[in-house]
């Protein structure tokens, strides 16, 4: 399939059978990034989603012949409560990928959507991700702007 092709898909919330594709597609971005495969790789991915899918819920776009085409993982964080406001998560988008023939065709747009509509319908208070320059169009399509200036963050060696 080329890239802006148009294609029929698929998209459901991802349930314990999925892991491995899950896995797969994860292990494909990376390699597309430039990182090594790593032996045992898919069923250490697969028991740690399934281990935490509730707090890591994810969706997977299929093509009709159930070809896994690309994938968006949520990560939930719930706040304790405060004085005077009741506890309501926040989400970061973990991963979002697409395929590399899929891509163009609206894929990420229809991943992205019901990760937002899931957001959404839990009450998720905002939604963070880090973005490629590849993706933040994407993102910016959806709404997504830059965070506040006040976020900072410390790489630990």
């Amino acid at each position: 399939m080329r890239a802006g092709q148009a294609q029929l898909t698929q998209v459901a919330r991802a349930e314990p059978g999925d892991a491995f594709a899950l896995a797969a597609l994860e292990l494909q971005l990376n390699r597309e990034q430039g990182r090594a495969g790593e032996a045992g790789f898919l069923d250490r991915y697969a028991d740690a989603w399934l281990a935490e899918r509730d707090r890591r819920p994810a969706w997977l776009a299929t093509s009709l012949d159930g070809s896994p085409l690309g994938a968006i993982t949520l990560f939930v964080v719930d706040g304790l409560p405060r004085p005077g406001r009741l506890s309501r998560p926040w989400v970061h988008v973990t991963n979002l990928y697409v395929t590399p023939g899929a891509r163009r065709c609206g894929v990420g747009d229809q991943l992205l959507k019901s990760g937002l509509d899931w957001c959404r319908d839990n009450r998720a208070i905002w939604v963070q991700l880090s973005a490629t320059t590849a993706g933040s169009g994407l993102y910016r399509r959806a709404g997504f702007t830059a965070a506040e200036s006040r976020l900072l963050r410390l790489d630990l060696p």
